[in-house]
């Protein structure tokens, strides 16, 4: 008998000093509840916070460019990356190219907000003679994945990785 009045003291202790996990209705602290007919929901109180909560970023987001142009007889490639628009990204691959003493220098790549990845032959653990393998992708290692694929495939050799960079959409502040 005085096991169960022990008991059920401590029960109404319990009850009475954890009464401020109750106090928003069930809900966690930031929020309150509300009701309707067979439903309940926390709604967050204006203007209070948590610190939990995510915060939202002030800005907006910017494409991002990059390029890749070669002139693949004479060696020459150029590259750019982030920049504002695709003609910029060109423009600057073009005269990197010209720079690497490339004459007739082609577009190779132009990527938007993602990364680019180049795989090329390689002999004996040595760069070879075969047509490059370019890959485009949100992520980088996809990217580059996608590159060795396409090299190995029109090669039917071993390909690595010979160049990868991202130009990724950039948050600007308002």
């Amino acid at each position: 008998m005085r096991f169960v009045q022990l008991r059920a003291v401590i029960v109404a202790v319990l009850v009475l000093t954890s009464r401020d996990g109750l106090a928003e209705g069930g809900c966690p602290p930031g929020m309150y509840p509300a009701r309707g007919n067979g439903w309940q929901a926390c709604h967050p109180i204006p203007g209070a916070s948590n610190g939990a909560e995510p915060q939202e970023r002030a800005g907006r987001w910017i494409d991002s460019w990059g390029a890749l142009v070669g002139d693949l007889r004479a060696g020459a490639v150029g590259v750019a990356v982030g920049k504002p628009s695709r003609e910029a990204a060109s423009d600057e691959a073009f005269v990197a190219c010209r720079q690497q003493g490339g004459a007739n220098c082609e577009i190779l790549e132009v990527y938007r907000n993602s990364c680019v990845g180049v795989a090329g032959v390689y002999e004996d653990g040595q760069p070879g003679v075969g047509r490059l393998g370019i890959g485009v992708s949100a992520l980088p290692d996809r990217a580059d994945n996608l590159a060795i694929q396409q090299c190995r495939m029109v090669n039917r050799k071993e390909c690595r990785i010979a160049y990868s960079a991202c130009s990724p959409a950039r948050l600007v502040g308002d």
